[in-house]
C-alpha cells in the first residue's frame, strides 16, 4: 500500500477511491470510511494552517508544502 505523505498523495487515493466505487471493487461502506478518514487527515492539516495564521507564523507543513513544490515544476 503507498503511503500518503503529500497532499497530492490523499488526491490520488481519493479518485482511485471514486473509481474502485464505481466498478463495485470495494463497498459502499468501505468506501465511506475511507472518505471519513481522508476528511480527517484534511482537517488536521486546516488546523495547522489555521494555527499558523492565527500565530502569525509561516511554518511550513509538509504535507501541503511538497505538494506546491512539485506544481512549480
Amino acid at each position: 500500500m503507498k503511503e500518503i505523505n503529500h497532499v497530492r498523495d490523499l488526491q490520488d487515493k481519493m479518485i482511485a477511491l471514486f473509481e474502485a466505487l464505481e466498478t463495485e471493487e470495494i463497498s459502499l461502506a468501505q468506501a465511506k470510511e475511507m472518505n471519513n478518514t481522508s476528511g480527517k487527515i484534511l482537517k488536521c492539516s486546516k488546523i495547522e494552517l489555521d494555527y499558523n495564521k492565527v500565530m502569525e507564523r509561516k511554518k511550513v507543513i509538509p504535507f501541503i508544502e511538497k505538494a506546491s513544490e512539485d506544481d512549480e515544476e
